[in-house]
């Protein structure tokens, strides 16, 4: 959840190097001293850590055609066209229609403790966060939350954890009256299967 992407686009409203230790960082990761916080120890703990390194050369593969065509998103997404951006986080777009809805899924090039799942717990104590709700992922601790509450008008932030210093984010906005948050967590779903597969 980077501010105000919160957990990431609207905020609103989330090279290739072989899969490293399950355990450590991704190597494409650029590491950051930080401070640890009180709310570290609150933060669920992650089972089987994941690399996200497969998928970060090109992440509009971290969904399948297939997985696209089952959540009704369509096919191409956009990879980073920001340069500044793409420094920071490896994502891609998928663009719903003529409108401006979009489902976004993103991953943090730069470890710094806001863009862990531990950082969303931090953010939460401090008060930062509008909403912020627990819930897991295809068994992976997750929580939507943002600086500022779009789910009334279809914004839904959703950040999911994969390892302990790191994170995918996952943002939406939908204008067509269907629920936000419930396709963040579909979205979240399909993407942890593909990550688990390359793994």
């Amino acid at each position: 959840m980077t501010p105000n992407r919160a957990i990431p686009i609207v905020a609103l409203l989330l090279v290739a190097a072989g899969c490293d230790s399950a355990t450590t960082a991704d190597p494409t990761m650029t590491v950051k001293a930080t401070k640890p916080t009180s709310s570290t120890a609150t933060v669920p703990t992650i089972a089987s850590p994941l690399t996200l390194a497969a998928v970060r050369p090109q992440p509009c593969t971290v969904l399948t055609p297939q997985q696209l065509s089952t959540l009704g998103l369509p096919s191409p997404g956009t990879p980073a066209l920001d340069p500044i951006e793409a420094k920071l986080r490896d994502y891609c777009t998928w663009r719903l229609g003529p409108a401006q809805d979009i489902v976004e899924v993103s991953m943090p090039r730069t470890y710094e403790t806001t863009e862990t799942l531990a950082g969303a717990y931090e953010q939460h104590d401090a008060g930062v966060y509008a909403y912020f709700e627990e819930t897991t992922v295809s068994g992976y601790p997750a929580a939507f939350g943002g600086i500022t509450d779009n789910r009334a008008a279809g914004g839904c932030e959703l950040r999911v954890g994969v390892a302990d210093k790191l994170a995918v984010d996952i943002t939406v906005l939908v204008t067509t009256g269907a629920d936000p948050c419930a396709l963040a967590a579909s979205v979240g779903t399909e993407v942890i299967a593909t990550v688990a597969a390359t793994q």
